[in-house]
């Protein structure tokens, strides 16, 4: 029989928490790159091949525009439940008592963000 207890470490929590800040931040400039000057149609002319190239680019643009956002999903996701897991476990006594489903609920947001299920 396994131990259905967890440490919770709150200072590795919220190291985490501002990692997850930096790249919530890398993330959203990453997005206002891709959909702004980046986004542009290239001029490539008006010929058949060159609508072709235009029509992949754009494709690929919106592709990695919805990656990009999806992304920024999972990252408020993963915040949200830091938060959580950080707000409930502040003190030693609920540390002690932190079990892996109770975290592995807190979680769920992150899961359904990524597009899985969220049922813990």
């Amino acid at each position: 029989m396994g131990n259905e207890q967890t440490k919770v470490d709150i200072l590795s929590l919220e190291d985490f928490r501002r990692a997850l800040n930096a790249r919530l931040t890398e993330a959203e400039t990453l997005l206002k790159t891709v959909t702004g000057s980046a986004a542009a149609r290239p001029p490539l002319g008006a010929f058949v091949d060159a609508k072709r190239i235009t029509d992949a680019h754009d494709t690929r643009q919106d592709e990695q525009a919805t990656r990009v956002r999806r992304l920024i999903e999972a990252i408020r996701a993963a915040q949200s439940a830091t938060d959580t897991i950080i707000s409930n476990y502040r003190t030693t006594e609920a540390r002690n008592t932190a079990n892996s489903a109770d975290i592995a609920n807190v979680l769920g947001g992150v899961q359904k963000a990524l597009g899985g299920s969220s049922n813990g």
